[in-house]
């Protein structure tokens, strides 16, 4: 580029196919009997015919981290230049899986490193995340039972004892009290 203060100037690319830093072709100016074969130059004034390799950058989000055992967890692949995937769901260090996007069900309860590893051929990268797994819930019903004891107590007093689990009591010193108001 050649300019000058009031802003014209010239300027032009070119083609070295050889990479020896001289244009294959010559620029030839409008109306003159001159050319010039450019050199190339890079941006920090030296020239090079290196280029950068592209390497996978390993992401990726999933349906859920945390929950009871069964726990069915869907992987999606955000990854950049990735060619290949290999999932390490249950940090053991084998592959589990090569699949972009996986579901990986984990049977037992404990907390898991889910590593994700994307390849190209310029190389490899890695991103982690953590699964944790709760043991199974148990079914709620059993405490029900004093719930529904609850809504159908009519107030009488039937001698049973007490469980703790009423919150209504008996008025009156005998039979037929009416319930008092929960406390």
């Amino acid at each position: 580029f050649w300019g000058k203060p009031d802003g014209t100037g010239f300027s032009d690319t070119a083609t070295d196919a050889d990479g020896d830093g001289i244009v294959d072709a010559a620029y030839s100016f409008k109306n003159s009997i001159y050319a010039d074969p450019l050199p190339l130059i890079s941006i920090n004034g030296k020239y090079t015919d290196e280029t950068t390799p592209i390497l996978p950058v390993a992401n990726f989000e999933t349906s859920t981290t945390d929950g009871p055992a069964p726990l069915s967890v869907s992987f999606s692949d955000l990854s950049e230049n990735a060619e290949g995937w290999e999932w390490d769901f249950n940090s053991d260090g084998q592959i589990d899986s090569t699949d972009q996007n996986p579901v990986y069900e984990y049977t037992g309860p404990g907390t898991y490193t889910v590593t994700l590893t994307v390849r190209n051929a310029n190389g490899a990268n890695s991103k982690t995340a953590t699964i944790t797994v709760t043991e199974t819930r148990e079914d709620s019903s059993a405490d029900t039972g004093t719930v529904d004891n609850e809504i159908a107590n009519d107030g009488s007093d039937d001698g049973e004892e007490d469980h703790g689990g009423s919150s209504h009591g008996s008025s009156g010193g005998g039979a037929g009290g009416s319930p008092e108001p929960a406390k």
